[in-house]
């Protein structure tokens, strides 16, 4: 709540002593300045990354960014330096425009999600998570028989107990020996899906309440909706869970004499093997869009923050036409920066209509932040953002 209250004063000196606030060592301190700005996705090999202060201290990416997943924060950084996968028409940015919309009328739900994603530490890309999941290797059956086979077991003890008990405590030692022997062949082809499994716990964990908060909101915009369902008629939530369950099985076998004594007794480790791969077959293909669709959310949750850091913006207008004559062109009726404090900023208006403007004026009259100001307004345009005072787009360039 600080930090939106720090930007919408835009006083970056105390956003970052909020950021900073605990750490002792400068390392850390600098570590922590560089992540809030998103230092690592500056780039001088750019149109205009450097031009336009897109990422540092006093950035467009300090105000905006409340992503704090490693996913949606790289997502957020590609929005603002124009690395999409595909040109956006014109009807994908209203639907966007719709979307931030209905995420900028609910900040309490943006915090939370926000406060949630903190909490799960997902600064690391769950890679190994996703690498699992959309391998899919095939389902080793084997893996049950020999699990269903082990636990047979245990009815000849059982059954000696009954009528031969002079014979319990070696029925108990060999079947204890044949458990022990099963786990111990298996312990090198098993490894795959116990490496896979380190972190994941707290990944899977993570991304299982982030969709649990989305999927109890109570939005009404169709495109969020289409972000937040998950794919092949099943919640992400309600996938996820099952692997929530076999993974907290994982994480008790994690210690080698823990592991030992339970494998000697109950085929866990078989078990676990078993019901990985089998979620992997049968939801592991949706995870990766899980991912994808959940960084796109961020963005939208980003391109939200202008309704909040500036006292009046807009949605842009976008539109198209196949008239040469009306070519790309950029109408912005008294645009201002973003970066720029509310209270000594000078709004203006430009047009540029499909060819060069010339602007002119005296040494610091303004002429760089107002190129500046039509370059950073594009950008907000293309994401589906606001911005300050009003815009109008041809989207066909």
């Amino acid at each position: 709540n600080a930090k939106y209250i720090a930007r919408i004063k835009g006083d970056f000196d105390s956003f970052f002593d909020i950021v900073c606030e605990g750490l002792k060592r400068r390392d850390e301190r600098e570590e922590a300045v560089r992540y809030a700005g998103g230092s690592e996705f500056y780039t001088d090999d750019h149109d205009y990354c450097t031009d336009l202060d897109l990422f540092g201290r006093k950035s467009l990416f300090t105000r905006l960014n409340v992503s704090e997943t490693s996913f949606g924060r790289r997502a957020f950084a590609k929005e603002l330096l124009g690395y999409g996968d595909s040109v956006r028409s014109a009807k994908e940015i209203k639907n966007r425009q719709k979307a931030v919309k209905e995420l900028s009328l609910n900040p309490e739900f943006l915090q939370e999600y926000q406060a949630t994603a903190m909490l799960g530490n997902m600064k690391k890309d769950p890679k190994a998570l996703v690498d699992f999941a959309s391998e899919k290797r095939p389902v080793r059956k084997s893996y049950l028989i020999i699990s269903v086979t082990l636990l047979c077991l245990w009815f000849i003890p059982a059954a000696s107990l009954i009528f031969y008990p002079s014979v319990l405590r070696p029925c108990i030692l060999g079947v204890l020996l044949i458990n022990l022997l099963s786990w111990a062949a298996g312990i090198r082809k098993n490894s795959y899906y116990f490496n896979a499994a380190d972190g994941m716990p707290s990944q899977v964990s993570t991304i299982y309440k982030l969709y649990s908060l989305l999927e109890s909101s109570d939005f009404k915009d169709s495109y969020l909706h289409e972000l937040i369902e998950g794919k092949g008629g099943k919640t992400v939530t309600g996938s996820l869970s099952s692997l929530s369950f076999v993974l907290f099985f994982a994480g008790l076998r994690s210690q080698p004499l823990f592991a030992f004594l339970i494998n000697s007794v109950f085929p866990l480790d078989h078990l676990i093997c078993y019901f990985m791969g089998k979620w992997a077959d049968s939801y592991g293909g949706s995870l990766a869009h899980a991912v994808t669709d959940l960084e796109q959310i961020e963005c939208l949750m980003c391109a939200s923050q202008i309704s909040f850091v500036s006292k009046v913006s807009s949605f842009p207008d976008i539109e198209t036409s196949d008239d040469s004559e009306k070519n790309a062109y950029f109408d912005g009726k008294d645009i201002a920066h973003p970066l720029l404090p509310p209270e000594s900023c000078v709004s203006n208006s430009v047009s540029i209509r499909s060819g060069i403007a010339l602007i002119t004026g005296s040494n610091m009259s303004g002429k760089t932040t107002l190129i500046r100001t039509v370059g950073v307004c594009s950008i907000l345009a293309y994401m589906g953002s606001e911005d300050r005072k009003s815009t109008r787009l041809n989207s066909s360039h």
